[in-house]
């Protein structure tokens, strides 16, 4: 029946083209795998180019009493220690060597002026610890991946939407999927499956994801079940960042009407921040205080009201 169809045969398929998507892309080769990318849209657009803040290493360039063990418990602690510890030790004992690791593959982070990677202040982390460029950080990481991955030989499908997984008993064995621009089916076989299709941003109704970003790995449930397949998911661990003016970390109420708190002003400014609501309730002022990257003074005042 499949020969009527569009076949390629990969030893590992990745579904997504992602940071994440592609750094397993980029792994699986290092390790002899035949890789095919599968993405349904345009290489270089997954919703990894929106992060601005910086990726979180304890490469202590900037505050030298930082390390490993201090970022693993900032980590848990962000986490209510709900964490997997392990994944959390690994996380911080790994990161400055994946930031090293895309300098060599070519992504240009922002300086000291002694020429080591610049490292800024970002909400939850006692030092200095985020290797960022400018507020682009996320598109400089999927310009390196994606280089990294195309020079290395990663077989890449674009425009091309899975709709199924498909299996041999209970074993996944390959994927079918269509060509956005023909509608033409093509059938993927694959040895293993890496489903790297993001988007669970899409389950709330203020989202920045695009609207191509729809969550195909997972419906409502946590189960791709669509794709006929299991999944574990838990929705209490989904990161969230508010309203693009102000995100609010650590409060304190002051009285009735006014709250204090530590805030990051769109990923970069740290600082102390005054909520205060009008008696009506349908004016709030915010007044932030505090210093940017460079360590330069910021004050803003920003006032919404209720429509």
């Amino acid at each position: 029946m499949t020969a009527n169809y569009e076949t390629h045969e990969h030893d590992v398929l990745i579904i997504g083209a992602g940071g994440a998507g592609l750094r397993a892309a980029i792994e699986a080769l290092a390790n002899g795998a035949r890789v095919g990318l599968v993405c349904k849209s345009l290489l270089g657009k997954a919703h990894t180019v929106m992060a601005e803040g910086g990726i979180a290493a304890a490469m202590a360039n900037v505050d030298k009493a930082d390390d490993w063990r201090t970022h693993f418990c900032d980590t848990m602690r962000g986490g209510k220690f709900l964490n997997n510890w392990r994944m959390a030790q690994l996380h911080a004992q790994e990161a400055p060597e994946r930031v090293r690791e895309l300098e060599q593959w070519g992504a240009l982070f922002d300086r000291t002026e002694s020429g080591d990677i610049l490292q800024r202040a970002f909400g939850g982390h006692s030092f200095k610890r985020l290797c960022h460029v400018g507020d682009r950080t996320g598109l400089e990481m999927i310009r390196t991946l994606q280089d990294r991955g195309v020079q290395q030989g990663i077989d890449v499908y674009m425009e091309c939407t899975v709709t199924r997984l498909l299996k041999d008993g209970d074993r996944v064995v390959g994927a079918f999927a269509y060509w956005r621009e023909t509608g033409r089916f093509v059938v993927f076989k694959a040895k293993a499956i890496v489903i790297a299709t993001g988007g669970i941003g899409k389950a709330w109704k203020v989202t920045s994801n695009s609207w191509e970003y729809t969550a195909d790995g997972m419906d409502g449930d946590g189960k791709p079940s669509h794709w006929e397949m299991q999944a574990k998911y838990d929705g209490k661990f989904v990161p969230f960042k508010g309203n693009p003016d102000a995100d609010m970390l650590a409060y304190k109420r002051i009285d009735a009407n006014t709250v204090e708190a530590t805030t990051q002003l769109n990923g970069k400014v740290m600082g102390k921040s005054r909520i205060v609501v009008s008696a009506d309730g349908k004016t709030r002022t915010l007044t932030q205080t505090g210093k940017n990257a460079k360590g330069q003074d910021v004050h803003n005042t920003v006032v919404y009201e209720k429509q």
